[in-house]
């Protein structure tokens, strides 16, 4: 089973995996932690906001915390992966690296010049939505051109189960031929990119005993966040601000789910003017309520707190980043 992860690695899944998996926002449940010493005020700096309602201009919704580590492909509240060994960007940049000279050297021997630039270093831009916790969307400009519909174009990412490890691959089939794609990818299992994979994961621990210890954390974190009274005193004063505006929601999975929002599909988006409204007023009331800042720092501070107690069964997370960087680099040192 690949790691935990790589459930991050796309915002489209992390969408779908939300629908179908997250309790319900308005949990009445008492929190396992009544200790909890959160102070949301913390995290805000003073608000440039001024006061107008859908303007289209993006405005800062969540702080930039730096105690708070970005995710793989910025997602505003990481995993407890990210405090347990996550790739920073120069890492990541060995690993792409050895991934393209590998692929380079093998499409060679098989008489191809290889059409994929070397990979630069990657830094990813804050998603304007937030998946986790049914927060949804927190962008401004998002909210005008898309309202709660889900632009795929805004999502695509480079990395899926096939590639845990998130290595950029090359997009450029339309130069090439069928000779040259079934080499790339097809022949020898998987091609020279499968290849080139397996060079960078050759020893890789396994890490099917944590893999259950993350996703209890994730689910238990969240949960315990539903019930924070810091988390609950947001809600309602996001749902306050909506109703004083006119929309009726208890909750932001109220509202995008009103317009069956973020729906994973093909389709352009092509939202009506009340969902617009509908959702340039959410991104306001989250201003407002800073719902976002404080979901944020309350569930990393749970899952913190609980990848804490399960710490020796995650070092794994460390020992696996350490053999792949440990490939890459001996891949980089033979075919540099």
């Amino acid at each position: 089973m690949t790691r935990t992860r790589a459930t991050s690695l796309t915002i489209a899944v992390c969408a779908m995996l939300s629908l179908c998996l997250l309790t319900a926002c308005e949990t009445d449940s008492t929190s396992s932690h009544p200790g909890n010493e959160v102070d949301p005020s913390s995290l805000y700096s003073a608000s440039n906001d001024d006061g107008t309602t859908g303007t289209p201009t993006v405005l800062p919704v969540v702080s930039d915390d730096k105690a708070i580590p970005a995710g793989q492909t910025g997602e505003l509240v990481p995993g407890v992966y990210a405090a347990l060994g996550e790739l920073n960007p120069e890492q990541k940049l060995i690993l792409n690296k050895a991934f393209h000279l590998q692929v380079k050297r093998c499409m060679k021997d098989q008489g191809f010049t290889l059409l994929d630039p070397p990979p630069e270093l990657e830094v990813s831009e804050r998603s304007p939505i937030l998946f986790d916790g049914y927060i949804g969307i927190l962008d401004v400009d998002y909210a005008q051109r898309f309202g709660y519909q889900a632009d795929m174009e805004t999502f695509a990412t480079g990395a899926d189960d096939d590639n845990p490890v998130g290595i950029r691959e090359g997009g450029n089939e339309s130069r090439s031929t069928p000779e040259y794609e079934f080499a790339l990818k097809v022949a020898n299992d998987g091609g020279c990119r499968g290849q080139a994979m397996r060079s960078i994961e050759q020893d890789r621990p396994s890490e099917d005993e944590s893999t259950p210890v993350l996703a209890r954390i994730y689910q238990e974190s969240l949960k315990a966040t539903y019930a924070d009274p810091d988390y609950k005193k947001a809600i309602s004063s996001w749902s306050s601000c909506m109703r004083e505006a006119g929309f009726n929601y208890t909750t932001p999975e109220n509202a995008f789910a009103a317009f069956d929002g973020f729906l994973v599909t093909h389709e352009r988006p092509a939202p009506t003017d009340e969902e617009i409204n509908t959702a340039l007023q959410d991104v306001e009331c989250k201003r407002s309520s800073r719902l976002a800042d404080v979901f944020r720092r309350v569930f990393w501070s749970h899952q913190m707190e609980m990848a804490e107690q399960d710490r020796p069964m995650l070092e794994v997370l460390d020992e696996v980043n350490d053999q792949l960087l440990r490939n890459a680099q001996k891949i980089i040192r033979d075919l540099g």
